[in-house]
């Protein structure tokens, strides 16, 4: 998990406030197989959007 925040800089740019999370999910199936998953979440605080891709 990464967090990052303004705290410094030029006071007419937009401020930043990210917070970016990687589940990381194995699952084991029979005869060697598997499914994996470790895409990385993206939420803006600052304005509310998110990106949580599936895959």
């Amino acid at each position: 998990m990464t967090y990052q925040t303004s705290f410094a800089g030029v006071d007419d740019r937009e401020g930043v406030n990210l917070l970016t999370f990687q589940p990381i999910l194995n699952i084991n199936l029979s005869d060697g197989w598997y499914l994996r998953s470790s895409a990385t979440w993206n939420f803006n605080l600052e304005s509310g959007n998110s990106y949580i891709p599936v895959g």
